[in-house]
């Protein structure tokens, strides 16, 4: 079977095939992509569909895959098409944080750190029914300095 691969080597596919082996590995990465059905995976990673279907028995039991049954136009049997659950997606990392940092930064340079501290505030204000709303450690204990550091490894997971 012969196959293009939209698998890539990157070091965060190599963390997936570690983590999940070759196969499972290679059918995650082709998931967050687009949603896809057996028949595809298997063309996609070349293996046979018994091989997909036994791989995502097993993400589906783990909670990182789940089926949708998707109508054909004319007639056939409905087709299942798989995609990432939240726990799926969350295998890879979103880099908001890092985002967030870039924000606050670009805000102080452009606008001062006033409108930072303003930020903070209206943020506090906005979400009182979380402890900070998110302030622990970025506001100092004078109201006037503020940290844009966080607490997420490099990859952009939170900590």
């Amino acid at each position: 079977m012969s196959t293009v691969s939209p698998f890539s080597r990157t070091p965060e596919a190599d963390h997936l095939v570690g983590l999940l082996g070759e196969s499972r590995g290679r059918i995650v990465e082709a998931l967050r992509r687009t949603p896809h059905s057996v028949g595809a995976l298997a063309e996609l990673i070349g293996v046979s569909e018994v091989a997909v279907r036994r791989h995502l028995s097993v993400l589906e039991r783990d909670g990182l895959v789940t089926a949708e049954t998707v109508r054909r136009e004319g007639p056939g049997r409905p087709c299942a098409e798989y995609h990432l659950t939240d726990r799926g997606r969350r295998l890879f990392p979103d880099q908001s944080a890092q985002f967030a940092c870039e924000l606050l930064e670009f805000l102080e340079e452009e606008h001062g750190r006033s409108a930072v501290l303003r930020f903070f505030q209206w943020r506090q204000h906005r979400h009182p029914g979380r402890p900070g709303a998110g302030l622990a450690g970025l506001i100092g204990e004078d109201h006037q300095t503020f940290t844009t550091t966080t607490t997420g490894d490099s990859d952009g997971h939170a900590s």
